[in-house]
C-alpha cells in the first residue's frame, strides 16, 4: 500500500511540476512586451509640393523613461535618429505644429539638433517657446489649424 501511494504521489508531483512550468513559461512570454519601444508616427502632407514629412517618436526603457522625436522625410515607422538627415528633439515635451503652404511651423519648448543634410522641399520654421504661459496659450489654439504631437 505504501508503494502504491508513493507512485501516485510521484505521478501527481510530475503532473503538477509540468503544469506549473507551462504556466510560468506563458507568464515569461508576456514579459517580453515590457520595455519594447513604442513608436508613433504622424504624416503631414503638403499638396503644393506633393510631398510629406513625418513626425515620429520613439519611447523606450523599462519604465519608458527615454524619448526621442524626429522630423523626417522617411515614412518608415521604426527608426534610429539620424542627426545628418533628421531634426531631433530629446525628451518628453510635445511638439505643436502647423502646415502652412510649403512650410512646417514647429513650436517647441526645446531646441532640436538641426541636420546638415535635410533633403526636403518643405521649409522647417522652428519657434522655441520659452515660458509656460505662452506654451499653454498655444496649446489652447490647437483647434485653429495647430496640431499637437506628444
Amino acid at each position: 500500500m505504501k508503494k502504491g501511494h508513493l507512485i501516485i504521489i510521484s505521478i501527481l508531483l510530475v503532473i503538477l511540476s509540468f503544469w506549473l512550468g507551462m504556466r510560468f513559461e506563458r507568464e515569461l512570454t508576456s514579459w517580453d512586451e515590457i520595455g519594447k519601444p513604442e513608436v508613433e508616427k504622424k504624416q503631414i502632407y503638403f499638396p503644393d509640393k506633393l510631398t510629406s514629412l513625418y513626425i515620429k517618436s520613439n519611447n523606450w526603457g523599462l519604465t519608458y523613461d527615454h524619448k526621442i522625436t524626429v522630423i523626417s522625410t522617411s515614412p518608415v515607422s521604426e527608426f534610429k535618429a539620424d542627426s545628418i538627415t533628421e531634426y531631433i528633439f530629446y525628451g518628453f515635451d510635445g511638439l505643436i505644429y502647423k502646415a502652412v503652404n510649403d512650410t512646417l511651423k514647429i513650436y517647441s519648448r526645446q531646441k532640436p539638433k538641426i541636420p546638415t543634410d535635410f533633403d526636403s522641399e518643405v521649409y522647417i520654421d522652428l519657434i522655441e517657446i520659452k515660458n509656460n504661459s505662452e506654451w499653454n496659450k498655444l496649446k489652447q489654439e490647437i483647434h485653429d489649424g495647430f496640431q499637437y504631437f506628444e
